[in-house]
């Protein structure tokens, strides 16, 4: 691992194989990542901010070899991964992304997702809990290769029933979202909760119930235009 860990306001301190560097600022840190192979970049609590990010994503475009990268509890908001987006989703080998509580909201998300589903890399795990986001970004459906995927805590009410159909996925984690038409017990057989789920049952819950409430509702719709 390569480690971006806070000292002071200031620094940041690296780890990578069994030696120590201790950057004065992310631009030293971003002059670092250039020469580096590293494979894993954790980046947590950094106080990024959207500022830094476009230094991060500078030293990040020069890299081919990150396979996992956290970049969580920074303050990244829209702004931040509108400088990032593009080149983490063309990093070849990325198969872990850690946004854990950022603030990316709806838009921000959209940014990263769209980003990702375009782009080279094939993600296989997702996080992107505490970060407001309200609407499934449908984007998510394109992402192929995804194994796992954390949304919680965030503002979600319905989830597309499309999310039970992609090839990869065996863990989603919904938990503490506002969510409409999956029952509370669900959460209480673990179903939607780390380290679970039993996937195979949730999906079939969310194409059968979301499919009928889909239907229902074009069938509404149908009803009021005559």
């Amino acid at each position: 691992w390569l480690c971006l860990r806070e000292r002071r306001r200031s620094q940041a301190a690296y780890t990578m194989g069994g030696g120590d560097i201790a950057p004065q600022s992310v631009e030293e840190a971003a002059a670092s990542l250039r020469a580096s192979r590293v494979s894993k970049l954790d980046g947590t609590r950094l106080q990024l901010g959207d500022a830094r990010c476009l230094v991060l994503a500078a030293g990040l475009k020069h890299t081919t070899t990150v396979e996992e990268l956290k970049l969580w509890k920074n303050g990244i908001g829209p702004e931040g991964i509108k400088s990032m987006a593009g080149v983490i989703s063309s990093l070849p080998k990325l198969k872990m992304l850690n946004f854990y509580r950022n603030r990316l909201g709806d838009s921000g998300t959209d940014i990263l997702v769209n980003s990702l589903a375009a782009g080279r890399c094939q993600l296989r795990s997702l996080w992107l809990g505490d970060n407001k986001i309200e609407t499934f970004p449908e984007a998510l459906l394109h992402l192929s290769s995804l194994q796992k995927l954390h949304l919680n805590e965030n503002r979600l009410e319905t989830v597309p029933a499309a999310l039970s159909r992609m090839p990869c996925l065996t863990l989603v984690d919904l938990d503490n979202n506002p969510l409409v038409g999956i029952p509370g017990d669900m959460y209480m057989r673990g179903l939607t909760r780390m380290p679970g789920p039993r996937w195979e049952l949730l999906a079939k819950f969310l194409s059968s119930q979301l499919d009928d409430g889909a239907q229902d509702e074009a069938e509404e719709r149908a009803s009021s235009a005559q």
